[in-house]
């Protein structure tokens, strides 16, 4: 089973583009991660490459304990809980502004200190990519070694017909995401044991939308 920590990580990595193209289909997540790192390491990506990969800019999910505007990302303790590792951030940002101008910051070296996270941790490198859906709404599954699913979903993500989704939620009951949305976690249901879902902004709502419908749906 993922920890909190674990499942805000799989909320984090669906802002990127590749995620669900197809592109690493059963393929693990630690394949996933190993590529972006190594093709920065070899100049093969470059960081505005993968800039343009992370839908309408990166909103860097944080744990409650990285409230009050301080930039960190989930990291794993001892027992499960979540902590909010820092530190690490901030030394890389110093030497960035001392190096280049302040706007090469976008969020991207954030979602490096992610990809690092998930090829390092056994746990998350080693579930696989399964089905997905991108549309309105983006949402993956991701396999563990044991057949346990877990199902990530994106927010709105800077998409222009994400934000339309959004507010036509004030006034109808289904929007197209929540059809969509719908459509896709029937589908998946019926090929994988679903054990938790995660999701940020949009994709949290669309996850508590369904549940609020079906209370015992996750295993």
């Amino acid at each position: 089973m993922l920890t909190d920590s674990e499942l805000i990580l799989l909320a984090n990595v669906m802002y990127n583009d590749d995620i669900a193209s197809g592109r690493f289909y059963l393929h693990t997540l630690g394949d996933f991660a190993d590529h972006f790192i190594k093709g920065l390491e070899d100049g093969s990506i470059t960081h505005d490459d993968l800039r343009g990969m992370l839908s309408g800019g990166f909103p860097i999910i944080v744990s409650e304990s990285g409230a009050g505007g301080e930039r960190g990302i989930p990291g794993r303790e001892s027992g499960g809980d979540t902590k909010v590792i820092r530190e690490s951030i901030t030394d890389r940002e110093r030497e960035r502004e001392r190096a280049a101008p302040r706007e090469t910051f976008n969020g991207v070296e954030e979602y490096i200190d992610i990809l690092r996270h998930i090829r390092d941790s056994e746990t998350l490198s080693n579930l696989t990519i399964s089905s997905s859906h991108d549309e309105i709404t983006r949402a993956t599954v991701f396999v563990d070694p044991d057949d346990n699913a877990f199902l990530a979903v994106r927010g709105t993500g800077g998409v222009f017909i994400g934000w339309v989704d959004n507010l036509r939620s004030f006034n109808i009951s289904m929007t197209g995401a929540q059809k969509e949305f719908d459509v896709f976690i029937e589908e998946v249901s019926g090929k994988y044991t679903l054990v938790a879902g995660t999701g940020h902004s949009q994709g949290s709502s669309l996850l508590e939308s369904w549940l609020l419908r079906n209370p015992e749906f996750f295993h």
